[in-house]
Order: structure tokens, then sequence, then C-alpha cells
């Protein structure tokens, strides 16, 4: 365990520094030592396991990657349904893939956790300008079409 936590400060230096991609491969390492040390289910050991999935997550967002951001926070989910940087980042993750309901369903859940953050209020406005721009494209793709 120790030695998973070891490798997950290393991936927290790796971020800090920018460099996302050897972020993320220290935080899978560290989620390897932690799967085959026999840990699991210990709360130290949950608490890494979310941590790492989080830490993995914020960086395929950096990198523009929303699937395997949000693959990240939905592990993240199924052991801390309430956890709201796991809910954040998932929304976060279904923008980029341009997937306003999904993004505005978990960032809906995240302000109901915190009413008063401004990344999440800042996250919900993207949602509605992500939807004008679809409906925008589809009038114009209509219109090609129909017109």
């Amino acid at each position: 365990h120790q030695l998973a936590d070891a490798i997950r400060v290393l991936g927290n230096e790796k971020f800090k520094a920018g460099e996302y991609s050897k972020a993320i491969a220290k935080y899978e390492k560290a989620l390897r030592y932690i799967d085959h040390g026999g840990f699991a289910g210990e709360d130290k050991v949950q608490a890494a396991t979310i941590s790492c999935n989080l830490n993995a997550a914020q960086c395929f967002l950096k990198l523009g990657k929303g699937d395997e951001a949000k693959s990240k926070c939905s592990k993240v989910l199924d052991l801390d349904a309430s956890n709201i940087k796991a809910r954040f980042r998932r929304g976060c993750a279904y923008l980029l893939m341009n997937d306003p309901d999904n993004a505005e369903a978990d960032l809906n859940k995240a302000a109901e956790q915190d009413p008063d953050d401004a990344a999440i209020k800042k996250e919900l406005a993207k949602v509605v300008a992500l939807r004008k721009k679809n409906e925008a494209k589809e009038k114009g793709f209509a219109k090609k079409m129909f017109g």
C-alpha cells in the first residue's frame, strides 16, 4: 500500500509539471499495485483507488480524452455514488464528448450537493452553449437538405 501511495505521489508531481500522460501512467501503476496487493475493501485502499482514478480522470480531461475520463469517474462513482468530484469531472467529460444531456445530468447532481460552486455553474453554462451550437448545426444541416 505504501508503494502504491509513493507512486501516486510521483503521479501528482508529473501532473503539477503538466506531464499528463506520464502522470496517468503513474496513477495506473499505483492502481495495479492496489489491485494486486490484496488490500481491496480497506478504507485506506478505497480512498487511494478513488484518488488515483480521479487524478487520472483530470489528466484525461486536460488531454481532451473525454471517454477515458468518463470511464475513470464512473469507476469512482461505483465505489462512492456521492463523490462530487467524480460527478463533476464526468460531467466535464460528457461535455468533451458532445453529450450535453448526460453532462447536464451529472453537473446538476453535483450542483445539488454544492449549489454555490462556481466551477459547476460554469460547466452548466457550457451545456447551454453546446446545445445552442448543436441546434444551430442541425438547422444549417436541415437547410442544406431541404432548403
